[in-house]
């Protein structure tokens, strides 16, 4: 059957449950889970992490993504949306979200496939791509360029970091790593957790060593005070 035809049908069924005003609005979400290109399916489609830098129109970046120690890419693609952002900021950042979200609702085959070596283009239009790993390579290296100077938006189906074994996902030509002025994503908090338990462990040792320290000190005036005496 097509669509119209399930949701002429369904429609019907939801008049003929009216009276039963308990079920409906389990029966809804049924109805929007399952209907083809509803909002629900979609969501199975957006990203997985976004971020949002300062980019340069002067400088080439290098999008990266490596092979795990296991032998394979933690994905064989990835689709990456790039907009241009109206500001460094969250409302800037929220702007580019909405756009992102019609660009990652588009078919398959609207998006352009880009296999490693490609161009990667950042413009205020927006531009979709599926990354292409080069499963023969340990790395995957795509150019990312910039078409002026500016805050740009960053959406990727899986979080950069899978793909990181010793180099930073996103580096400029200087091969110094571009920092993200705002990051969403799943495992970003847990990076600072980890960031923050390294700290503490830090923050003990030294206390631990100065408690050595003095302990040693106190033995060695003590000792000094007994060969006076003698």
């Amino acid at each position: 059957f097509g669509s119209s035809h399930l949701v002429e049908e369904r429609s019907s069924f939801f008049g003929a449950m009216a009276g039963s005003r308990g079920c409906l609005p389990a029966l809804a979400a049924i109805f929007l889970l399952t209907v083809p290109g509803s909002h629900a399916e979609v969501l199975d489609q957006q990203w997985a992490w976004a971020g949002l830098a300062d980019l340069s129109a002067d400088f080439q970046y290098t999008w990266s993504a490596v092979r795990l120690a296991s032998g394979g890419y933690a994905e064989p693609e990835m689709r990456l949306v790039i907009i241009a952002a109206a500001s460094a900021d969250e409302k800037g950042f929220e702007d580019a979200e909405v756009s992102a979200e019609m660009l990652f609702a588009t078919p398959a085959a609207e998006w352009t496939r880009l296999r490693s070596g490609g161009e990667l283009l950042a413009n205020e239009t927006g531009a979709k791509y599926i990354l292409e790993f080069d499963q023969s390579s340990w790395i995957s290296l795509f150019s990312l360029l910039p078409g002026h100077d500016g805050p740009f938006a960053l959406f990727a189906e899986h979080s950069p970091s899978e793909f990181e074994e010793g180099f930073h996902y996103l580096r400029d030509q200087r091969g110094l790593n571009v920092v993200m002025i705002i990051e969403h994503g799943a495992d970003h908090g847990h990076v600072h957790e980890q960031e923050h338990e390294h700290e503490d462990e830090h923050e003990h040792e030294d206390e631990h060593e100065h408690e050595l320290a003095h302990e040693e000190e106190h033995d060695s005036e003590g000792e000094h005070g007994h060969e006076d005496e003698h």
